[in-house]
């Protein structure tokens, strides 16, 4: 027998047994945060722009809950949570709280505690531009409050810079020149890495990168409000960017919550945090009608809505990342998940071999595509801009009676724009500011063509309805018809969910017409081939054009037509055609400078000689 076991006795009253003393079930308070060894396992990285920054698809804001009112320990657990999940961005404001100030200062004691071996693996941001301190000096964008506002930002956060530092919102009153300027201050201080701008206007973006290329500041990123739900990026600002070789991150693409499963059962959620920005009233009946539609597309995914609307906004090229609040680690480590399937009801099973290959690339693109519309599955407006040839060569017809071209395109603010409803059958509807009396109504009309093409590309079973509104004039060599069946193209493709990539559209954009490529793509690009084989070029400034249209128009066979007959009987004034089309350099060049561009010359000719923007005698 073993004798009886008792517990120890402290035999000396006033002290503590041994075992208490040397306890070891207590948390060691010196015993560093360790992030986890996969961390980099987890996520894809993507490009801002054409910068060497990338950030994670997600990242994570720090507006709300990570100031003084959410106990420390959480703020510490979703931090610690989010990097260890691969999320390398963490984005703040100098007013972020609340109060003000407390989002930073909390983040840099876990910066001091957790993060300092991980900083060179990390990516911050701050802002400035809405209110900080009383008085004049303390809100929107002069120099004194960027600079002092950055300062307090670093100093709250006990770093040395930031990796980016925003100009938070536009202001009316200070000249962007100054705003950009003070920036460009930081970034020389070596206070900041990168500078970007956030909920600029498409134009205010042009003006603000154009300081910026003037003073050598690396601007590269914009930060805009972004969803499913709110998509006025898509009215100008992404071709923006893309042409600037700028890259966004998009803020509230979960539109605050509106787009997970909160609102769904009856159209009204308790939040963790009441904020002022938000609407306390219960959904309207149609507003969650369309998010529970929404849902329903999640789910045949194989996805949640938060899932998936995540999903949609990376879908856009010009976006690196997608910028999401957190109050759960769960949350934070939340990722934007894959489709196992299309999603989309009466899919051929050439569609879900697409879809498959649509996990394995990136994204639908487009440079001047502007989607205004966020009905899902009813109804898609999207608007194509017509183009300006600044230059344009044109050989000899080939055997399938097709010319080999080169051609230097510009995208223009003369836009067309087509809605796309569901229907049983193809049918179209025209009208538009420009006369529209020539623009055929039945099957051969373009954006027709494209959409019975993309039918068939996908296996779609039914038909659509297209209502066109032209702005482009008709017969004028600016590419309305391709720039409606580019934009049909994208309609239908939203509209259908098919989600193509890039690649793939363009492939079917060139089975249609040299132009409609480059209607997808917008911006500047240099064309060859038959004019579908597009490189992208780099066009600074801005372009002001004059269009004086004519009441007689020529289609573009009937031009190609004129012209073999032209150089079939020659004229002193009509060049022989060249035996490799090529665009003239110095057009290029000018266009780089953001200079006006050109035509080029005859190269044998007896009449007097044109004068271009290329000409060294050309004045403005």
């Amino acid at each position: 027998m073993h004798p009886p076991t008792h517990p120890p006795v402290n035999r000396y009253p006033g002290r503590v047994s041994e075992q208490t003393r040397f306890r070891g079930d207590i948390d060691d308070i010196h015993r560093p945060y360790t992030a986890a060894d996969d961390r980099y396992r987890r996520l894809g990285y993507r490009q801002v722009g054409q910068s060497g920054l990338y950030l994670p698809p997600i990242s994570l804001g720090l507006w709300w809950n990570f100031g003084d009112n959410i106990p420390f320990d959480r703020q510490r657990e979703l931090l610690r949570h989010a990097f260890d999940s691969g999320i390398t961005h963490f984005d703040l404001a100098n007013n972020y709280g609340p109060p003000y100030g407390s989002a930073e200062t909390n983040f840099g004691r876990m910066m001091r505690e957790d993060f300092r071996p991980y900083r060179d693996e990390l990516i911050i941001s701050s802002k400035a531009g809405w209110d900080m301190w009383p008085g004049p000096y303390g809100d929107l964008g002069s120099r004194k409050y960027i600079l002092a506002s950055a300062d307090q930002s670093l100093t709250r956060m006990g770093l040395e810079y930031v990796d980016i530092f925003y100009s938070h919102r536009a202001d009316p009153d200070t000249p962007v020149e100054e705003t950009i300027g003070a920036l460009d201050t930081l970034v020389r201080q070596g206070k900041a890495l990168h500078v970007g701008i956030s909920s600029y206007s498409a134009q205010r973006t042009a003006e603000a990168k154009a300081v910026a290329r003037s003073l050598g500041t690396p601007l590269v990123i914009h930060q805009p409000a972004y969803s499913i739900l709110n998509r006025w990026v898509e009215d100008g600002l992404t071709g923006v960017l893309r042409q600037e070789g700028m890259g966004a991150i998009a803020f509230t693409p979960l539109a605050q919550g509106l787009l997970t499963a909160k609102y769904l059962a009856d159209g009204t959620a308790e939040r963790a945090q009441q904020r002022s920005s938000l609407p306390n009233r219960r959904l309207s009946d149609a507003a969650l009608s369309a998010l529970r539609s929404l849902d329903t597309i999640a789910s045949e995914r194989g996805q949640t809505l938060a899932q998936l609307a995540l999903q949609w906004v990376l879908r856009e090229d010009v976006v690196a990342s997608a910028l999401i609040g957190a109050s759960r680690p769960a949350q934070a480590g939340r990722e934007p998940g894959r489709a196992e399937r299309s999603g989309v009801r009466h899919r051929g099973a050439g569609a879900d071999r697409r879809g498959q290959r649509r996990d394995r690339r990136r994204p639908l693109g487009g440079v001047d595509r502007t989607v205004s519309e966020a009905v899902v599955l009813d109804r898609v407006h999207v608007r194509a801009p017509g183009k300006i040839n600044v230059f344009f060569e044109v050989g000899g017809p080939g055997a399938d009676g097709y010319h080999e071209v080169a051609s230097a395109y510009q995208a223009v603010s003369a836009y067309e724009d087509v809605w796309a409803e569901a229907s049983d059958e193809f049918t179209v509807e025209v009208d538009g500011s420009v006369d529209v009396d020539a623009v055929p109504l039945d099957e051969s009309n373009l954006a027709v063509r494209a959409a019975r093409l993309l039918a068939a590309e996908i296996g779609w079973p039914d038909g659509v309805h297209l209502r066109i509104h032209k702005g482009v004039p008709v017969a004028g060599g600016m590419g309305g018809g391709s720039a409606d069946a580019a934009a049909a193209l994208l309609a239908c493709d939203a509209l259908w969910g098919a989600g193509l990539p890039t690649g793939d559209l363009l492939a079917v954009a060139s089975r249609l017409g040299a132009d409609v490529p480059f209607a997808l793509m917008g911006g500047t690009a240099v064309g060859t081939g038959r004019g579908d084989q597009l490189s992208p070029a780099l066009a600074r400034g801005r372009f002001d054009w004059v269009l004086v249209t004519s009441r007689q128009g020529m289609s573009t066979p009937e031009v190609y037509a004129e012209l073999d007959e032209y150089r079939a009987n020659p004229a002193p004034y009509v060049p022989a055609a060249p035996e490799r089309p090529a665009v003239f350099p110095r057009c290029c060049t000018r266009c780089g400078r953001g200079m006006p561009g050109c035509w080029r010359p005859p190269r044998t000719t007896t009449s007097p000689r044109p004068r271009s923007a290329c000409d060294p005698s050309w004045t403005t």
